[in-house]
């Protein structure tokens, strides 16, 4: 039966288990076991282990690197040899060319395991007290390696899908690492990448224009600090870079789904210049901006160049202005929008909620709020901003971070608040039982999913709290389950209350609960 399926069909199904499963020893054994099915699925399933193998074999991948150094040829050995790396010159017969199956390159980790392979090939002599000179032979020996590996990847993989230039994991990798995107067949290589991640600090050149002139079908960017952070950076550099940035970000028209941190020192005021060009990639819909000062960008400017979008995320992120003088303009289409660990003001958040009131349909609140205003002014004016978004049915609220007045008032005034559609309501609020029998009494929503979080502070669960929460269950018939984050674990266990209540619904435990991943992922 399994041999009357298409190969192309196989393939596809083996891809779909790894991008789908992020266990990866878990995966990488049952995926050994399609290997003895038959000869299709073994030389299919070996595409699909050698398309990414440092992703699954973190541990020895000294051992992947020996495998690609004996499938090497004898000019790739040879040059090699020549940057003093101790291999023999001939070649050893494989039954696969793995070098061509690569997919994703990630050039940190092939350097990574580059460096445990050196270690273990490299003879040490007992009467060299020089460790030093001998840690910046190994240091060099591995760049020239992983660099050599690059080259023959290039040469033989055909199209890559994904290339990864981050230096997050081993910061102290050189930057002439950069310069592999300038070796023989990278142009070729990188012609239809899918996706590009460049997540570095402390860079001495851009190579932005050099991706651009390879390939211009990226779909997912993730970009962190990009080379903007250096202090020895002049400011006709900066300038320059920023130009760089923003006509890369304006080719890719296919882009979907954007992550990105611009990292200054001196000139958040350049910050301005990226937003219209982002409002150029027309395929986009998914935005995460993180610790972002956005100076000089109003919310409005944000509004109409991201009106397409359908999730936009802020984390970490400073947005305080707004111009009246712009036409008001609307999101299309977004439905999920995020705001973690901010510093907004109360009109540039009214500005973004307003934009997408008619659409959204997720959010999640969890910051600080720039305004000097009065605790009342600035509650009444926060919960205010959800009542109007009619498709509202998930809403994550972290009022202890806002400081806006009691927990009394806050649950009150939620009540009345919340739009009718609302099916999952996370409050992370150590509220009494009353207050959140009064919420839920007022609560014109039939909730489906409630998640009640003590923010961080561990506390003893409350009986009461459980009963309101069953008697809630009674009366709707909606609600599925209930999530409860910062409770200690010994008093759960001894109470009848809690497992009543896990009678009717799903109860969850968990020691904390900060981001949804139905909005972030």
């Amino acid at each position: 039966m399994v041999e009357r399926l298409p190969f192309e069909t196989v393939h596809e199904i083996f891809e779909h288990l790894i991008q789908n499963n992020h266990d990866n020893e878990y995966l990488s054994n049952y995926l050994y076991s399609c290997l003895l099915v038959s000869r299709s699925w073994c030389r299919e399933m070996i595409k699909v282990l050698w398309s990414k193998p440092f992703n699954f074999l973190k541990k020895n991948s000294s051992k992947l690197i020996q495998v690609y150094l004996d499938n090497l040829s004898k000019e790739e050995r040879l040059d090699l040899i020549a940057v003093g790396i101790n291999i023999s010159d001939t070649p050893s017969a494989m039954l696969f060319d793995y070098l061509s199956f690569l997919k994703d390159l990630n050039f940190e980790l092939i350097y990574i395991s580059s460096q445990s392979w050196v270690e273990l090939n490299t003879n040490e002599d007992e009467n060299d007290n020089m460790r030093f000179n001998n840690s910046d032979k190994v240091e060099r020996q591995t760049f020239e390696l992983a660099k050599g590996l690059c080259k023959a990847f290039l040469s033989r993989c055909g199209k890559l899908k994904k290339l990864d230039l981050s230096r997050t994991i081993k910061p102290t990798i050189p930057n002439e690492y950069l310069s592999i995107i300038k070796l023989p067949f990278a142009e070729e290589a990188l012609s239809q990448l899918d996706e590009f991640k460049f997540i570095a600090r402390n860079l001495d050149r851009d190579i932005l224009p050099d991706i651009l002139k390879c390939c211009n079908s990226i779909r997912s960017l993730n970009m962190y600090s990009i080379p903007f952070s250096t202090d020895t950076l002049m400011e006709e550099d900066v300038d320059s870079r920023m130009e760089s940035l923003c006509r890369f970000l304006s080719s890719q028209r296919k882009v979907k789904r954007l992550s990105l941190s611009v990292e200054f020192r001196n000139s958040s005021s350049k910050i301005s210049q990226i937003i219209p060009s982002i409002g150029q990639m027309d395929s986009l819909n998914w935005i995460k901006f993180s610790a972002i000062t956005f100076k000089t960008v109003t919310a409005d400017e944000i509004v109409e160049a991201l009106s397409n979008v359908q999730t936009l995320l802020f984390e970490g992120c400073t947005l305080t202005l707004t111009d009246r003088r712009l036409h008001r303009a609307k999101f299309h289409r977004l439905n999920k929008i995020a705001f973690y660990r901010f510093k907004f003001s109360l009109d540039a958040m009214n500005v973004l909620i307003v934009g997408c009131e008619e659409t959204l349909r997720e959010m999640q609140m969890r910051g600080t709020i720039s305004d000097k205003l009065p605790d009342d002014n600035k509650r009444v004016r926060l919960i205010s901003m959800f009542t109007n978004c009619s498709k509202l049915e998930h809403l994550e609220f972290h009022p202890s971070l806002f400081s806006f007045g009691t927990s009394s008032e806050i649950m009150d005034e939620l009540g009345d608040a919340v739009p009718p559609a609302l099916l999952k309501f996370c409050i992370n609020c150590k509220c009494s039982p009353q207050e959140l029998d009064t919420f839920l009494e007022k609560c014109r929503a039939n909730l489906q999913y409630l998640v009640l979080g003590t923010d961080g502070v561990k506390t003893n669960i409350n009986d009461e709290i459980l009963v309101i929460v069953r008697k809630y269950a009674t009366s709707k018939r909606s609600l599925k389950k209930l999530i409860m984050a910062g409770l200690e674990e010994q008093s759960i266990d001894l109470s009848r209350e809690l497992e009543a209540t896990k009678r009717m619904i799903k109860v969850d435990i968990t020691n904390q609960y900060t981001k949804s991943e139905s909005i972030w992922e």
